[in-house]
C-alpha cells in the first residue's frame, strides 16, 4: 500500500489578507463619507457651504490617518469580529480629539457647527461599528475561517493539529530532516508552498536538524517544545496547548514583497523591451557559431529551495555543456564557444534571466542561484557551510551583494564560497528596496571584470 503523501499546494491566503486590507479602507472610506452626509442633512447645513465640506473632509481624513498609524489596515492584522469595534470606537474619539486642533490650524474652528460635529461622531460610530465587525466577519468566512496557511511537521511524535491547519507527517510523506539533497529540498519545497507558518513537532533528537534545514524556507517557524510545561517561560508562542519557541520569520512582509515584486517587473520589462535587439543579435550570433539550441537551461536552487530552470544564453558546445554545474568554467575552457567566450565576458550570456524574473522565479537583486552540483575543493556547497541554505529564504537575484563585491566567477576554494554566503546573509538581515536600487545601480559597474569568464 502507497504512503500517504504530504499536500503539494496549500492555498495561498496573502492575496485574500491584501484585499481584505483594501477593503477595510473602502469601507471606512464610504462609511465616513455616508455619515457626513447624512450629519450635514440633519444639521441642516449645506455641503455647498466650504466649511463644512472641509470639515467633513479633514474629520475623515484624520480617521483614515488615526487607523492606520494604530496598524487597522495592515494586512497581517485583519481584524476579527470582536476586536473590530473596539478599533472604530478608538480610532474616531482619537480623531474627534485632534479634530478642533486641526481646525484651528487651518483658520475654520469658529465655522463648524457644534450639531454637526457632534451628529458627525455618532453617525461613524453607528455606521462603522456595525459595518465593520460584518465586514471582518465576512472576509474571514472567504478566508476559511483563518487568514493563514500553516502546516504541523510532525515526525516521531503525535500531536492533534486544531482548525485550520494541514498535518504533515514526514515519514508518510518521504521527508527527512538529515537529507541535504537538492531533491528532496524541493520536495519540502513544495509541500510547503503557500504555507504562512509551520509548526514543528519531533523527537528532540531531530530538532536540530529539522531547525537548521526550515531555516532556508520562506516561512514563519515555531518549535514545539512540550517540556517547556515544566519552565514556564515568557514570551512563547502556544500551539494545541503546547509551548512554541519562535525560530524564524519571513525574511520580507508582504508589503516589502509587493515592493520589490513591482521594482522586478519594471525594471525587468523595461529592459526587455530596450535590449531586444542585442538579444535578437546574440541568439543569430551562436545560431550561426555552432549548433545546438539558441537558450541554454539548467536546474537551480530558488527560494525556499523550490528548483527552477534558470534561462542564460548558450555559451558552450551543446555536448559538452554540464547541467549539474559539477564542473565550474575555467578561464581557458574548451568547452567554451568563441561567441559564448565574448558573451561571458560582457555577462549578456545572463540577460534571458530578465524573463525568469517576469515569470516570479528570479528577482533583478537578490542571492545569486547555484546550479545543485556546484562544489569547492570537491565538496558541495552546503557540506562547506551549514548556513549555506539560509539564503534561499528570498528569490534569487540576478546581481546581489556579493557580485558588486566581486565574489563571481568560479569556486575554487572553500573561501570563495564563505565570501559569498556572508555577503548574501547580510543582504537578508538589512534588506530595503533602496538597497536593491543601490546594488541594481551599481551592477553597471561589474558587468566587465577579471573574473567573468
Amino acid at each position: 500500500m502507497e504512503a500517504r503523501r504530504a499536500p503539494l499546494a496549500l492555498r495561498s491566503k496573502e492575496h485574500l489578507r491584501l484585499w481584505a486590507a483594501a477593503g477595510l479602507i473602502a469601507l471606512d472610506v464610504i462609511g465616513l463619507l455616508g455619515a457626513g452626509i447624512a450629519a450635514n442633512l440633519l444639521a441642516g447645513t449645506s455641503l455647498g457651504d466650504p466649511g463644512p465640506s472641509r470639515y467633513l473632509f479633514v474629520f475623515g481624513l484624520l480617521v483614515l490617518i488615526v487607523s492606520g498609524a494604530r496598524g487597522t489596515y495592515s494586512v497581517n492584522a485583519v481584524p476579527d469580529r470582536r476586536s473590530a469595534a473596539g478599533d472604530v470606537l478608538v480610532n474616531i474619539l482619537v480623531a474627534s480629539v485632534l479634530l478642533p486642533t486641526t481646525l484651528f490650524l487651518v483658520g475654520d474652528a469658529d465655522r463648524i457647527p457644534r450639531t454637526l460635529f457632534l451628529t458627525q461622531i455618532l453617525f461613524s460610530l453607528a455606521l462603522l461599528g456595525v459595518a465593520r465587525p460584518q465586514f471582518a466577519l465576512a472576509a474571514r468566512r472567504l478566508a476559511g475561517g483563518s487568514f493563514t496557511s500553516q502546516v504541523l511537521l510532525l515526525d516521531g511524535v503525535e500531536v492533534t493539529p486544531e482548525r485550520h491547519t494541514i498535518a504533515i507527517h514526514a515519514d508518510y510523506s518521504h521527508l527527512k530532516a538529515h537529507a541535504l539533497d537538492p531533491v528532496l529540498l524541493d520536495r519540502i519545497g513544495q509541500a510547503l508552498k503557500n504555507c504562512d507558518r509551520v509548526l514543528l513537532a519531533c523527537r528532540p533528537m531531530l530538532r536540530p536538524q529539522w531547525v537548521e534545514l526550515l531555516k532556508g524556507f520562506d516561512i514563519d517557524l515555531e518549535v514545539l517544545y512540550p517540556e517547556l510545561k515544566e519552565i514556564r517561560p515568557l514570551q512563547l508562542g502556544s500551539y494545541a496547548g503546547h509551548p512554541t519557541l519562535q525560530i524564524r520569520c519571513k525574511a520580507l512582509s508582504l508589503h516589502d514583497r509587493i515592493l520589490k515584486r513591482a521594482l522586478d517587473l519594471v525594471i525587468a520589462g523595461s529592459a526587455v523591451i530596450l535590449l531586444s535587439p542585442l538579444l535578437l543579435v546574440t541568439a543569430v550570433a551562436i545560431k550561426l557559431d555552432s549548433p545546438g539550441p539558441v537558450l541554454f537551461r539548467q536546474p537551480r536552487i530558488g527560494r525556499s529551495n523550490r528548483l527552477f530552470e534558470i534561462l542564460k544564453f548558450r555559451s558552450m558546445h551543446t555536448a559538452q555543456e554540464d547541467r549539474s554545474g559539477a564542473q565550474s568554467t575555467q578561464r581557458v575552457d574548451r568547452r567554451v564557444t568563441r561567441v559564448g567566450a565574448i558573451i561571458r565576458r560582457l555577462s549578456i550570456d545572463e540577460l534571458p534571466q530578465l524573463f525568469n524574473v517576469i515569470r516570479g522565479e528570479m528577482s533583478i537583486a537578490g542571492p545569486r542561484p547555484h546550479a545543485i552540483g556546484s562544489t569547492a575543493e570537491d565538496l558541495l556547497f552546503w557540506e562547506i557551510e551549514a548556513a549555506y541554505f539560509e539564503r534561499h529564504s528570498v528569490k534569487p537575484g540576478m546581481t546581489g551583494l556579493a557580485q558588486i563585491r566581486g565574489y563571481r566567477g568560479a569556486t575554487e576554494r572553500r573561501s570563495d564560497l564563505s565570501q559569498r554566503l556572508q555577503a548574501d546573509l547580510e543582504y537578508l538581515s538589512g534588506w530595503s528596496i533602496w538597497r536593491d536600487v543601490w546594488i541594481i545601480a551599481r551592477t553597471a559597474g561589474v558587468f566587465v571584470q577579471k573574473n567573468a569568464f
